[in-house]
């Protein structure tokens, strides 16, 4: 009877630790360069708020240098705020934030920058539209120091 009690309360005693440690997430995705092609064997660091390193692995192979490849995953995640950080051979950096809540996450594909935004044209008001008073070009007489300002305006008239 009292191997039967102290096995009992050795149970609930181990359920209740377990019951206690937080719960521990997966971080998966893939890193792309800018042009759609998989970022291999890259360094994918994970890191929180602070900077201070968690974990790190690096990106999967192509298979045949062809097929898949880029893909990382991080195991034992517990949730908070956390950034990755992918460093490539050629220096393209990424950086992504992401939070861990109640659940694995998949942070999907990760792009070097975002696209720069198109240049569109426009009317622009005009820049002229003030005026200065030229300096006289002209050496004053009795200087020691004959000191010249110029003004050049962009079509070479001084």
């Amino acid at each position: 009877m009292k191997v039967i009690r102290f096995i009992l309360i050795i149970g609930f005693v181990f359920q209740s630790i377990h019951a206690q440690a937080p719960k521990q997430y997966n971080v998966k995705g893939t890193a792309y360069y800018k042009s759609n092609i998989l970022i291999e064997e890259a360094e994918v660091i994970l890191m929180d708020t602070t900077e201070k390193v968690i974990s790190r692995t690096k990106t999967s192979k192509k298979l045949l240098k062809r097929f898949g490849g880029g893909k990382f995953t991080f195991s034992n995640i517990k949730p908070g705020h956390y950034k990755i950080r992918i460093i490539t051979e050629e220096e393209v950096n990424i950086n992504h934030r992401f939070e861990v809540k109640n659940k694995s996450i998949n942070v999907g594909r990760l792009y070097p920058f975002k696209e720069f935004p198109k240049y569109v044209q426009t009317d622009y008001p005009s820049t002229n539209l003030f005026k200065m008073r030229r300096f006289s070009t002209e050496p004053t007489p009795g200087d020691s120091i004959n000191i010249r300002h110029i003004i050049v305006d962009l079509n070479g008239i001084a």
